[in-house]
């Protein structure tokens, strides 16, 4: 079923009357008239231009939807009998003669769907079809700014920017649209009591300890479930979390309060700030803090049902790239969390992460003559320029001073990226629907070609950025009821393969599939989001696959990375402009897969979740030799998948407790717990959900188990011999569960753990 609402009260009217004389719906063959005069020079028509989707509704919820429930609308011939309206319960609450037909309003309480089926059988109704509701194609409102306490840096023009690209234009001809968006700033912190930045703070969150010289992260956020915290709300009157001030000027940048007599004006201050602190007292960092708060971010977006996008400046950054940095930036795109990055300052064509990173959008910074600033790095990565030289915002020189109304003048490109982060909250303020892709395409296709560029080029980008035209080409479309053009990719790339715990590797690569860049990757059975938190995974699993998002268009190839070589890749494939349709493509397995699988038993079921173990799995290749491949604890369910060895020998698991056993350092787990093993080179064994009972808080993890046999009731199963060292290794049984059990009550210590082993033979398949 197709639902319509029709936007325009003469759209209605014309396709009402091109309905009537068309006769659509009702009239039989001895309808139509024996001879009809035509116009010899009228042009032969062969088809209808125009192909229109008429609301056909399938359930009577559709009906409740869509239309005015109830209601009918009817077209019959001149002399019809009304009685049969009666027959079916409707009731006549409109009749207009026109055009040689009656046309009637009807109304029915309930079961309409049924009434409407069996009135369209009736030969005498040329029509019937529901009562659409209608929308009015309203105006976008627009609010321009009346300056009547305007900033004194905005007024005398030392806030150049602002004039420059357009912004004040946009400000005192469109104003702010209705909505009030969330921005987010990943840097020093901020001084949130600041008087341009107290209305705009929403949060201000650290992974590090506010207003002393800790040089190490948070020690509380252990006990905070491994989350920042946020001052602002444990510290209303605070000075803030800001050690050194950076953070506190690119947040006035973005959004400093305008038109409130103090200081500088933000690029939009119709938005609420969240901000992170990923940087100590001595302005040092790391990946976990700066990184870890795009994972946060995609988190609270989602605690707080935010679906719209959230921009997040990035003013920072390092010469060197990581996977980690990749994974949590693919995290935050699938999250519609999109990154605006500063392009760095090292005066030449030089990547700087993340600005280099594929889907971010690199900012470099421009200077009052309006060319690309002398400092600002440059390269194939670059998306817009955007002021960056002598900038005025708000700052705090003072870290324990009460004085919360200073201003400083900084250059940089940490000074443009939040221009653009401003603006794209700007943007969201009329359409917070738009995503990621749309954005950049609006900003880069509305930049102004300076310094006599005329296309797109590595110095200057698309160009700097212009406010008024990005801001008025969104209030066009919204007018016209166009979608958003997009030169990015809004589509799921998806990678199925044989098995869950696959590693997926994703690489940019050209047309024979050679490899380039390493992009993100993935676990299958586990999209990257469902690994955001325990109570996420169930909700995100699809066996063997794995999932992609917003790639630039080019070319791509997927690897399943195992132990200590690849299990197979995909054919070569593209991604272009425009496409949204979901694109899967299989793993090509090069060898036979290896699966091992452990996880609670039916003991876990049978004590109401409360005797379980959290098991680690290593793989051994040799008696002496370290471990090729150990498994990472993600979930108490735990499975991996690598490539069957080959070479002949004697080939060792071992299946250790997560916390070293009974009586361990740790109490999360109960004293005692059974698993059960399983390996197999095929069928791979499916779960059933359980609550598990967590021993240090006594609240439930939710997981799965393997139903059947336990370590003192195998039935059918194989009792383990709970080996504790490789030479005395269990010989395995594939496709057979293995029951096992640490702590007491016949287990052995979890922290040494229980080897199994298998041979592989000369010419073994």
């Amino acid at each position: 079923m197709k639902s319509i609402n029709i936007k325009n009260s003469a759209v209605a009217l014309g396709l009402m009357g091109l309905l009537g004389l068309l006769g659509c719906g009702g009239p039989t063959a001895t309808d139509a008239p024996k001879s009809v005069a035509t116009d010899p020079d009228a042009p032969v028509v062969s088809g209808p231009k125009v192909q229109y989707d008429i609301y056909d509704p399938t359930t009577e919820e559709d009906l409740k939807r869509d239309t005015n429930y109830g209601y009918l609308i009817a077209k019959t011939r001149p002399n019809f009998k009304e009685a049969a309206f009666e027959s079916l319960g409707l009731a006549i609450t409109g009749k207009v003669p026109a055009g040689g037909a009656i046309f009637y309003q009807l109304y029915k309480s309930s079961d309409v769907l049924a009434a409407l089926k069996s009135l369209k059988l009736n030969t005498g109704v040329l029509y019937a079809e529901a009562d659409l509701k209608v929308d009015l194609h309203a105006d976008v409102p627009t609010n321009p700014i009346a300056f009547n306490n305007i900033d004194p840096n905005l007024g005398n023009r030392t806030q150049w920017g602002a004039y420059v690209t357009k912004a004040f234009d946009a400000w005192t001809t469109l104003g702010f649209g209705q909505h009030r968006p969330v921005v987010a700033n990943v840097d020093s912190g901020v001084k949130y009591r600041h008087v341009d930045l107290r209305n705009q703070v929403r949060h201000a969150f650290s992974w590090w300890v506010a207003n002393t010289a800790d040089s190490v992260l948070d020690p509380m956020g252990s006990v905070n479930n491994w989350e920042p915290y946020d001052y602002k709300a444990l510290q209303p009157n605070g000075t803030g979390t800001d050690s050194n001030g950076h953070g506190t000027h690119t947040s006035g940048i973005i959004c400093a309060e305008g038109n409130n007599g103090a200081g500088a004006t933000g690029m939009c201050w119709n938005v609420d700030l969240v901000q992170y602190r990923g940087f100590n007292v001595n302005s040092a960092s790391s990946s976990w803090s700066v990184y870890g708060s795009l994972w946060h971010l995609a988190r609270w977006k989602k605690a707080n049902n935010i679906t719209n996008t959230i921009p997040v400046n990035f003013s920072l950054g390092s010469p060197a790239n990581q996977y980690f940095i990749i994974d949590m930036m693919e995290n935050a795109l699938q999250n519609d969390i999109m990154m605006v990055a500063s392009s760095g300052n090292d005066w030449c064509r030089v990547s700087n992460y993340p600005a280099a990173i594929q889907g971010v959008m690199c900012v470099g910074a421009s200077d009052q003559r309006d060319k690309r600033a002398f400092f600002s790095n440059y390269g194939p990565h670059l998306s817009v320029l955007a002021p960056g030289q002598d900038i005025i915002s708000t700052v705090t020189t003072d870290y324990g001073s009460s004085n919360f109304t200073q201003y400083m003048y900084l250059s940089g490109t940490s000074m443009a990226a939040p221009q653009v982060t401003g603006l794209i909250g700007y943007m969201l303020t009329f359409n917070p629907n738009l995503k990621p892709d749309q954005i950049k395409t609006y900003i880069e296709k509305n930049a102004d070609k300076v310094d006599g560029r005329t296309a797109w080029d590595e110095e200057y980008g698309h160009g700097r950025i212009n406010v008024l035209r990005t801001i008025q080409a969104v209030i066009d479309d919204l007018k016209a009821d166009r979608t958003p053009a997009t030169d990015y990719v809004r589509q799921t790339i998806k990678i199925k393969t044989p098995a869950n715990g696959v590693t997926i590797y994703l690489y940019e690569c050209d047309s024979a599939g050679a490899v380039k860049n390493y992009v993100a990757s993935g676990i299958t059975g586990f999209s990257f989001v469902g690994l955001m938190g325990d109570e996420d995974a169930e909700n995100n699993t699809e066996p063997g696959c794995t999932y992609f998002n917003l790639l630039k268009p080019g070319t791509y190839i997927a690897v399943g990375g195992l132990g200590k070589g690849d299990i197979g890749k995909t054919d070569v494939f593209t991604v272009k402009a425009g496409e949204t349709a979901q694109k899967t493509l299989e793993l090509k397995i090069s060898g036979k897969p290896l699966i091992i699988q452990v996880g609670p038993n039916q003991n876990a079921a049978d004590t109401n979740g409360q005797e379980w173990t959290d098991t680690v799995i290593d793989f051994y290749d040799s008696l002496d030799g370290e471990p090729v491949r150990a498994d990472l604890d993600y979930d108490v369910m735990d499975q991996f998948t690598m490539l069957m060895p080959t070479e002949p020998g004697d080939y060792y698991i071992r299946v250790t407790n997560y916390q070293g056993g009974a009586g361990g350092p740790n109490t999360y787990l109960p004293a005692n717990g059974e698993y059960c093993l399983y390996v197999t080179n095929g069928r791979v064994l499916t779960g059933q959900n359980i609550n598990l009972i967590r021993g240090d808080t006594g609240g439930i993890y939710r997981s799965q188990y393997f139903p059947g046999g336990s370590f003192n009731n195998p039935g059918e199963d194989v009792k383990s011999a709970q080996a504790q060292s490789r030479a005395t290794a269990q010989p395995l049984t594939f496709d057979k569960r293995h029951q096992g059990r640490f702590g007491n009550n016949g287990g052995t210590n979890g922290a040494i753990g229980h080897y199994y082993k298998f041979t592989v033979t000369e010419g073994e398949d």
